[in-house]
């Protein structure tokens, strides 16, 4: 019977994305390199398995991985949920009149909720960057409400699950004063990883193409680029000292990896 429920669920998932295309798709699979996270990832899976008020938000900084744990925590819950990811920056893509925005969100949360009540296996929504409900669409001027006002009582009521991801800055500046809806979307906060941790997943990317001393160097020189976290700035100084050299046809040199942490320093 509920093998029956997920094929509804994933059938009517399929003409949600459809119907909002662009808006709405499947949430990707996670990085097959990524490892670790284990804690955070189970944090996720225990928020998707409670009786009421199953989301989350995963709180920390920019590279930090925050994606890929919603995603493995996805990929390998117990919930029968189905996931879609909502892409709010296309939700308000070319509403160019009063309601617009509005009618587009409702439609969206009124048909989730509306199958939800009535199928065992349920549409649930993944939200990246999930601060922009609180900025997008709000204009006092000309009445209109921000995209999280309209949520607040589909996550009230139980009748949507919403998991998102934010930076700490942002979660602060937003979640946090929105008393209404902060007991509803609890954070799993997340630190960046250990140095011992991001040398793992670089041995995972690349195997032997760079020595042990040339990814401790890029771990080294990723804590000074401020504007990312680990791993994703030690996996991108890698990465392209790594797409250089193979480009070249020859080994990585040791002295390039300075020389492309240099560069994404200048960037900030």
């Amino acid at each position: 019977m509920m093998e029956y429920a997920i094929d509804w669920a994933k059938k009517f998932a399929k003409q949600l994305i459809a119907d909002h295309n662009g808006i709405l798709a499947p949430v990707g699979k996670p990085t097959k390199n990524f490892l670790g996270r284990s804690k955070e990832v189970r944090a996720v899976q225990e928020s998707l398995y409670k009786k009421r008020m199953r989301n989350c938000v995963v709180v920390g900084g920019a590279g930090i991985g925050k994606t890929e744990i919603v995603k493995r925590a996805i990929a390998t819950s117990k919930s029968d949920d189905v996931f879609l990811s909502l892409d709010v920056a296309f939700l308000q893509a070319g509403c160019t009149l009063v309601g617009q925005f509005e009618e587009r969100m409702k439609n969206i949360l009124t048909a989730i909720a509306n199958f939800n009540s009535r199928s065992d296996a349920k549409i649930s929504l993944f939200v990246d960057e999930i601060h922009s409900l609180w900025t997008i669409n709000k204009n006092e001027m000309f009445g209109t409400v921000s995209a999280a006002d309209m949520l607040k009582p589909y996550l009230s009521n139980g009748d949507v699950t919403i998991v998102g991801a934010t930076t700490m800055e942002e979660y602060r500046k937003y979640v946090l004063r929105d008393k209404a809806l902060l007991r509803r979307l609890p954070p799993v906060f997340v630190e960046e990883m250990s140095d011992e941790d991001t040398a793992r997943i670089i041995k995972a990317f690349f195997g032997k193409e760079l020595a042990d001393g040339q990814i401790e160097e890029c771990i080294a020189l990723s804590k000074e680029i401020k504007y990312l976290r680990n791993p994703d700035c030690a996996l991108e100084i890698a990465d392209r000292v790594c797409a250089k050299s193979f480009a070249e046809g020859r080994m990585v040199e040791t002295s390039e990896i300075k020389q492309i942490a240099d560069m994404m320093k200048e960037v900030a």
